[in-house]
């Protein structure tokens, strides 16, 4: 055996000795403690990613819920305005109970308001990108609020027949017509503007489908 086998032998030998070493041991243990320590913090890294994933969309779900109830109370209150209208004048029981329908719709309007004014600007951001679906709930809450003064004036005026009789059909359009046609000649014209003006703005929302645009962006959130 030449002296270069023996030195690379030796070298073998010592290196196989060190394996069976406490330091060896010491150090694999060390090695091992911190592959597990770095293995716990990245599952605890990518938990703490899902919890917080989990935390925004809940977030989000919220709002767009909060949004949803917002825009379905307005429409739930256009789609009965002419109706409650009507009833506030020529509702038998509504008349013999003197309930001040004007007065409750007057009160639901503005409460209506003060809720669209609260998140104007989240659906302004989160729906289409611009103001049209806000301005326009704006817009139709504005024309049933001017509707409801003016046919307070009337009612205080006197400028309207209460008196009680049948109407054959109950949809929106025949009411309209039933309203105005006991209204006095001198305010008849100006009424029907106002009202035809309420239900130009509610059909304009109504092709804007925003109840359907915000149940777009629920429904994805809930089903995670």
């Amino acid at each position: 055996m030449d002296n270069e086998t023996k030195i690379y032998l030796d070298n073998l030998i010592e290196a196989v000795e060190k394996l069976d070493s406490p330091d060896w041991w010491t150090f694999g243990a060390t090695v091992f403690v911190g592959l597990v320590a770095a293995w716990i913090s990245y599952k605890f890294g990518k938990q703490q990613e899902k919890l917080q994933q989990q935390q925004i969309s809940l977030s989000e779900y919220e709002l767009n819920k909060q949004l949803y109830s917002v825009i379905r109370d307005i429409d739930e209150l256009s789609d009965t305005f002419i109706m409650r209208v009507y009833s506030h004048f020529y509702s038998f029981i509504f008349v013999m109970m003197k309930r001040d329908i004007l007065g409750e719709l007057q009160c639901d309007i503005e409460n209506a308001q003060r809720k669209l004014y609260d998140c104007i600007l989240d659906i302004e951001l989160k729906l289409n990108g611009d103001m049209e679906d806000s301005d326009s709930y704006k817009k139709l809450l504005e024309k049933m609020r001017v509707l409801v003064l003016c046919m307070k004036e009337i009612a205080d005026l006197k400028a309207i027949d209460t008196t009680i009789d049948n109407i054959d059909k109950q949809d929106d359009k025949a009411l309209q017509s039933k309203i105005i046609s006991k209204i006095n000649d001198d305010y008849k014209e100006v009424i029907t503007h106002v009202f035809d003006d309420f239900v130009k703005q509610q059909d304009r929302v109504r092709k804007l489908k925003t109840l359907k645009k915000i149940k777009k962006r629920i429904e994805p959130i809930s089903g995670k």
